[in-house]
């Protein structure tokens, strides 16, 4: 028996036959389904034929009239037909559950297609997923490595940074220097240029001096004071050259200076200049 048959017992099957012939209905096989509550019809029609042959073999031997007899073969063979009618309903109920078994089977085949398909347009999506996933992946190791070497980038930029700090502390102090020392040049040449004009004035005092002196030799007619006054005026004229000569020594020393002036300034320019090109380097790095 299969598991359909063993729910639905021998058991069962005849308390429902019994039932049906005590409340004077007839035990078909649809009558005994919905009294039995369960099972299918083939698995009734099998008990229920257990259960006449076992009532053929329990019932006495009788002796019974042709007239009896022909009742009972009448009744036989209505029951036959009744059976027969009822296998045939069940028969076609049957054809009938297997056309609707068959076309749910088409539509469920339809749906595990559709399911199939939507599965594999899934696997697709996967695929396509772990492809752009990897390609993910591949750019985000890119762009690690661009951070990393980045990060690196940076570090050497600071590490130049603080040498160009350091160059610059120095360089600023070099240009204080430069500027204190542009300073006392200057101030150098302001003294060198306040003592020319002391030396020009004494120059020209002692100019006046001597033309007086010379006008004053003119009207002195004693030839021996003109020979004192002629050699203080040589003496005059050696004190003249010698202020000119210092004269032309302090200007010299002064023009100097003022050369030494223009060289620093314009060295001062040029470091500036190479500065602000460093810088305008450093930060288009």
């Amino acid at each position: 028996m299969n598991n359909r048959r063993e729910k639905v017992k021998l058991e069962d099957v005849a308390n429902a036959v019994e039932g049906l012939l005590a409340e004077g209905k007839k035990p078909t096989m649809r009558a005994i389904h919905r009294k039995v509550g369960g099972g299918s019809l083939s698995t009734i029609q099998e008990l229920y034929q257990e259960y006449a042959e076992n009532k053929k073999v329990a019932a006495p031997l009788l002796t019974l009239t042709p007239e009896f007899q022909r009742l009972i073969t009448t009744e036989i063979q209505k029951q036959i037909n009744d059976a027969t009618a009822d296998i045939k309903e069940d028969l076609a109920v049957t054809i009938d559950d297997r056309d609707e078994l068959i076309k749910e089977n088409k539509v469920l085949t339809i749906k595990i297609e559709e399911q199939e398909k939507l599965i594999d347009d899934l696997k697709a999506t996967v695929n396509q997923q772990a492809g752009k996933f990897t390609q993910i992946a591949t750019e985000l190791e890119q762009t690690k490595n661009n951070l990393h070497f980045q990060v690196e980038n940076a570090v050497a930029i600071t590490v130049r940074l603080e040498e160009y700090k350091k160059r610059d502390e120095y360089q600023v102090q070099r240009i204080q220097d430069l500027e204190k020392n542009l300073e006392t040049k200057k101030d150098e040449s302001m003294n060198y240029e306040l003592r020319c004009r002391e030396l020009e004035h004494k120059y020209q005092a002692l100019g006046k001096d001597l033309q007086q002196r010379i006008e004053l030799e003119k009207s002195v007619a004693v030839s021996i004071e003109k020979e004192k006054h002629m050699t203080e005026i040589s003496a005059h004229m050696q004190t003249e050259q010698k202020l000119n000569n210092e004269l032309r020594a302090e200007r010299e020393r002064v023009l100097s200076t003022q050369k030494e002036i223009l060289q620093i300034e314009k060295r001062f320019e040029k470091e500036l200049i190479e500065k602000d090109r460093e810088l305008l380097k450093i930060r288009i790095q």
